[in-house]
Parts: C-alpha cells; sequence; structure tokens
C-alpha cells in the first residue's frame, strides 16, 4: 500500500467520524472482572479527542477499543435511515447543481 493509499484511508476514517459525539469512557470497559479490563483502559482516559491518540498506545491497548466498538455498532443508523439520508443527500446536491446550471434537476 502506498503512502498515498494510507493516507487516504486515514481521511476517509477520520471523515466518517467527525461530527461524532464523544460516547464516554463507561463504553471502553465492557467488563470489570479481573485487573486486565480496568489496566487495558487507564491510558485512554481523559482522551476526547480520539484523533489526537498515539497511534502506539491503540497498538498497545487495542482490548480496550473491542466495547467502544461493539457499543458504535449497536447504535450506529439502520440500512433504511442510511438510504433516506442518501437519497435526501442526492436531492439536496441535483438542486444545488440545477441552481448553479439553470437546468431543473
Amino acid at each position: 500500500m502506498s503512502m498515498s493509499d494510507k493516507q487516504a484511508v486515514i481521511e476517509e476514517i477520520r471523515a466518517a467520524f467527525q461530527g461524532l459525539a464523544f460516547p464516554g469512557e463507561h463504553l471502553l470497559q465492557g467488563s470489570v472482572e479481573g485487573e486486565e479490563p480496568f489496566d487495558e483502559v487507564v491510558p485512554f482516559r481523559g482522551h476526547r479527542d480520539w484523533a489526537a491518540v498515539e497511534p502506539g498506545l491503540l497498538d498497545a491497548h487495542s482490548a480496550a477499543l473491542e466495547s467502544f466498538w461493539r457499543e458504535r455498532a449497536r447504535s450506529a443508523p439502520t440500512a433504511d435511515a442510511l438510504q433516506q439520508h442518501l437519497a435526501a443527500e442526492k436531492a439536496y446536491l441535483e438542486a444545488i447543481q440545477s441552481r448553479t446550471t439553470g437546468s431543473p434537476p
């Protein structure tokens, strides 16, 4: 994978998560059994801007993110909601295009 491909993936991920509200630290720890779950999430406490977290921290403690991603998947929009959003976005863009070109959508 070239450096430009990697940068494109990074930008796509950032764009996908841009504007999402911070879900809260309580979602980082999926289990309270034993000391390991607590030890894995401690380094992430206080990080409200995930884009600012060093990649090495994510690599070293990737298990802490499992429950975060599980919650994000649970609260993700449905396929119908996404289709409605895309249709509305398409109509909006077509309306803008028709105003700039003077042709009907």
